[in-house]
């Protein structure tokens, strides 16, 4: 029996450029200290209790658009710009797992 594995055979493909992308993000966050960033958008969840309010709407202290630091997952991240579905990859991984171990019962009861 043989198992199906397209998106786990895209994942390889890309693996060297994933890998060096993601050693750079790394590098970036753990010896350079430098993260991603995205603009502040208020919402109903901008409360902060260590800010009064002094007459705004919101209280979480900081203006619409100032930069809020975002520590996205790394591999997310990769698989989304590679076009890779991690779902996936687990459910073929799986199905791989499943089709070895009853491969080595019927060697055993062989």
């Amino acid at each position: 029996m043989k198992v199906k594995t397209p998106e786990l055979n895209r994942l390889q493909a890309v693996t060297d450029k994933s890998q060096a992308i993601g050693q750079f993000l790394e590098w970036l966050r753990d010896e350079k200290h430098l993260s991603l960033g995205s603009p502040h958008k208020h919402d109903d969840g901008c409360e902060n209790e260590q800010w009064p309010n002094k007459g705004r709407k919101f209280l979480c202290g900081f203006s619409t658009g100032d930069l809020m630091p975002n520590f996205p997952n790394i591999e997310k991240l990769l698989a989304e710009y590679f076009e890779i579905d991690l779902d996936k990859c687990e459910r073929e991984r799986r199905r791989l797992l499943a089709m070895i171990q009853e491969n080595n019962k019927e060697a055993v009861h062989e």
